[in-house]
């Protein structure tokens, strides 16, 4: 699988939102946050059987997603995923991108 860029993850998910907006026991393509916006271009539906979770996964879910697109990467998985995941819920979108870049590029 290609790990894609944050850049091209953004053009395919281009408005996150907080995980306060997801519908408990749905998903919605059309709502998901800057961590489900990860699991969604990288087809990560497969390490979740809650599918509604997808678009707003749990830090410790989207610390999994990400130690499998970058399993070489020399920082702790789930701090970064933590840190997308606060970010993301303040609203502060850009900053969780950011965050996002620091593994994805």
């Amino acid at each position: 699988m290609k790990t894609l860029t944050t850049k091209e993850i953004k053009v395919q998910y281009p408005n996150p939102s907080r995980s306060s907006d997801a519908e408990a026991g749905q998903f919605n393509p059309a709502k998901y946050c800057v961590g489900g916006a990860i699991g969604l271009a990288h087809d990560m539906r497969a390490y979740q059987h809650l599918a509604w979770r997808v678009g707003y996964p749990t830090a410790d879910l989207l610390g999994q997603w990400l130690s499998a697109l970058k399993p070489g990467y020399e920082g702790s998985f789930w701090d970064l995923a933590e840190a997308i995941t606060r970010e993301n819920d303040r609203g502060e979108f850009e900053k969780a991108w950011e965050k996002a870049r620091e593994i994805l590029g």
